[in-house]
C-alpha cells in the first residue's frame, strides 16, 4: 500500500522513511493495542501523511534507544524518521497515530 501511493504520487525518496515508519506503528498497534487497526496515507499539503488508527487510548511512549536493544525503539524510529508526528484521540476510545513525512524537495 506505502509503496504504491509513494509511487503513484511519485514520492520515490520517500518509500523507505514511510515503509518503516508503516513498519513500526502496525508492530505497536499489534503488539500493545491488541485491537483492530487501520492505515490510511494521503498527501497533506507537500508532507506524506500516515495514519495508523488502533482500539487502545494509551499513547505510544517515546524512549531513548539504546544501542543494543531489540525492542522499544519503533517510536524513537518514527521520531527519528518523521518531520512531525502525534497523536490524537478517537471518538471509541481508541487513538490515531500520525507522522508526517519530509516535504518534497
Amino acid at each position: 500500500m506505502v509503496a504504491h501511493a509513494c509511487d503513484e504520487w511519485g514520492r520515490h525518496a520517500e518509500l523507505g522513511p514511510a515503509v518503516a515508519i508503516v513498519r513500526e506503528l502496525v508492530t505497536n498497534a499489534v503488539m500493545h493495542a491488541r485491537s483492530g487497526l487501520s492505515v490510511t496515507i494521503a498527501q497533506c499539503g507537500p508532507a506524506l501523511r500516515i495514519c495508523v488508527r488502533d482500539g487502545s487510548p494509551a499513547p505510544p511512549i517515546l524512549q531513548p534507544a539504546e544501542p543494543t536493544a531489540l525492542h522499544c525503539r519503533g517510536v524513537f524510529l518514527v521520531a527519528a524518521l518523521a518531520r512531525s508526528w502525534g497523536v490524537l484521540p478517537t471518538g471509541d476510545g481508541g487513538k490515531v497515530v500520525w507522522p508526517s513525512s519530509t516535504p518534497n524537495p
